[in-house]
Parts: C-alpha cells; sequence; structure tokens
C-alpha cells in the first residue's frame, strides 16, 4: 500500500519540479475564478459566467504549470505595474484611517494639493508648496 503512494508523490514531485507555480497574477485569476464559480451558483442560467469561468480555470493552470519562467514572470511583473496605483492609493487610505485621532487632512482650495497636520492646533495658516496660495484651515 505504501509502495504505491511513493510511487505517486515521486511523479507528482517530478511532474511539478520545473513549473511556474503561484505569483499574484495567479492568485488573482483564482480570485476571479472563485467568485465567477460563486455568481454562477447563483445565476445558474447566465452563460458568460460559465464561459469565463472555464476560461480563468484555463489561464490558472496553464499559468502555474507552464515551464516558461521567464515569460510568467514577465508577464505577473507587468501586472504589479499596472495595480501599483491601486496599491498605492489603498494604503494612503489605511494610513489616515490609522491617523483619524491625531491628524488632520485637507487639501489647497486653489490647486488641491493634500496637506496633513496635528489636529487640535486649532485654526492655523497655510501656505501650499504648490502653487504659493495661503489659507487659513481648522484643525
Amino acid at each position: 500500500m505504501t509502495k504505491w503512494k511513493d510511487r505517486l508523490e515521486k511523479s507528482l514531485r517530478k511532474f511539478f519540479q520545473g513549473r511556474y507555480g503561484m505569483d499574484a497574477l495567479n492568485k488573482c485569476i483564482f480570485f476571479g475564478l472563485l467568485v465567477t464559480t460563486i455568481l454562477g451558483q447563483i445565476y445558474p442560467r447566465v452563460w458568460i459566467l460559465s464561459l469565463l469561468n472555464f476560461l480563468l480555470t484555463l489561464a490558472f493552470f496553464y499559468r502555474a504549470l507552464s515551464k516558461d519562467l521567464n515569460k510568467r514572470y514577465l508577464e505577473n511583473q507587468k501586472f504589479l505595474e499596472s495595480i501599483k496605483p491601486v496599491g498605492k492609493r489603498t494604503g494612503q487610505v489605511k494610513t489616515r484611517i490609522k491617523n483619524r485621532k491625531t491628524t488632520s487632512y485637507f487639501k489647497c482650495p486653489q490647486c488641491k494639493t493634500e496637506f496633513k497636520a496635528p489636529k487640535g492646533l486649532g485654526k492655523i495658516k497655510v501656505t501650499c508648496k504648490n502653487c504659493g496660495h495661503k489659507f487659513i484651515q481648522k484643525t
């Protein structure tokens, strides 16, 4: 009984050796696959969900089992570059939420440059670094 398990394990290791595996793009594809699967269960008559689910499954396994490591790496780097602005904005929102009790955030009324100041200073006179506009802001 253990002989066939050992043989199976050895052959699976050999098969997966040198394959690309998981990266950020594949995780995103997998998340999309989960979403289309759940939506397909909720709306079974929407055929486009089944088609999208099938295509995402193909893309997921194609990328995960690919032996062309350089091409998959470049695809992942391009994907990461394309979502960088989203990640940056998400980080800014997290920081604002974290510091909401100690920091006041505001924008220049003229050029919309963002500023921050400690809360509790009362009214302060602000000169915009970008456009030179002077305004009074309550913190």
